[in-house]
């Protein structure tokens, strides 16, 4: 309930300062092993974040990849090389 009152009080103040240059700060994905695949959702979860919190960068759905790429590491980044490695060469090692 104080946090639902502490959201509300700042939005509200947001609202009135007047200050068109205030923009919200999203944390950017945790990095995605694959160890967890339950962490997955989250992964992606946070990867829509930034997708809403900064729309004019992310356009196109290659740009959304190529962001999505940039976090997994381990055997999830292994999966990618293939088509980070040789991007014309997708048909011989489709995703």
């Amino acid at each position: 309930l104080a946090l639902t009152r502490a959201i509300h009080v700042l939005a509200h103040s947001s609202q009135h300062s007047g200050d068109s240059t205030l923009k919200t700060k999203v944390q950017e994905p945790n990095t995605f092993d694959s160890s967890d695949l339950k962490k997955l959702h989250k992964f992606l979860v946070q990867c829509k974040l930034n997708f809403q919190d900064c729309p004019k960068a992310f356009q196109t759905d290659c740009t959304k990849v190529t962001f999505t790429q940039s976090y997994p590491k381990g055997m999830a980044l292994a999966w990618f090389e293939p088509d980070l490695l040789n991007p014309n060469d997708y048909l011989d090692h489709p995703l």
